[in-house]
């Protein structure tokens, strides 16, 4: 007959166990995720094998989505994910359906994506890095929402694609981000306040001088 005390610990244990199992799984996919994010692929899909008892469901669907070579079903994939998942996850799965839809030009679709990536994404780690004295005065500097086109490693580069926008009447700003817990200094124009307008601004830029573009909040 067990004792009192006992089946006191025996449910303590056994939340220890469940919180312990989450915790490992917790860190499995921050280190997935790592490994995506910076391209990794080769040691992503070694990581994978090796894990894939611990994965979260939905977690193992999406990268199992990244290495298909169908884009449909890997598409149909990432909608599920979209529209089940949370977090992180869901987070991964927009972008995915976002670069989808807009390579195919679904721009009305992509956008939907597009806009719950700004109003989802984590705040950003940023420093502004000092600029000429017409650039600290633009108005827009107040925008809600501002369009990164460009991350570079050297700052020297980030410069030479502000002077260019410079050249083209388009005011700039660098600014220092912490990506992938590796310095970067991206280059922001400022967008507008409402996010369509930010949108239509950035396919604007994009179209007229092939601009990659991000929309960040501050």
């Amino acid at each position: 007959m067990q004792s009192a005390q006992f089946r006191i610990i025996k449910p303590f244990l056994l939340l220890i166990s469940v919180l312990t199992s989450f915790a490992v799984a917790q860190n499995l996919n921050e280190r997935l995720i790592q490994l995506y994010r910076s391209h990794d692929l080769s040691k992503l899909k070694k990581e994978l094998q090796g894990s894939a008892a611990r994965q979260n469901p939905l977690t193992a669907e999406f990268f199992k989505a990244v290495f298909l070579e169908d884009g449909q079903a890997a598409k149909e994939m990432y909608q599920h994910i979209y529209d089940r998942g949370y977090g992180k996850i869901k987070f991964l799965a927009a972008e995915k359906l976002q670069q989808y839809y807009y390579a195919r030009g679904y721009y009305i679709t992509a956008n939907k994506y597009q806009k719950y990536l700004v109003e989802n994404q984590p705040p950003a780690q940023t420093e502004e890095v000092d600029q000429p004295v017409a650039d600290e005065q633009d108005p827009s500097r107040n925008a809600a929402f501002y369009i990164q086109v460009g991350a570079f490693g050297m700052k020297e580069n980030a410069e030479q694609r502000r002077k260019f926008l410079k050249l083209q009447n388009i005011n700039s700003q660098v600014i220092k981000r912490m990506i992938n817990g590796k310095q970067f200094f991206c280059v922001w124009i400022s967008g507008k306040k409402d996010l369509e307008k930010t949108l239509n601004y950035a396919e604007q830029l994009k179209h007229r001088f092939d601009l990659e573009y991000q929309i960040m909040k501050k």
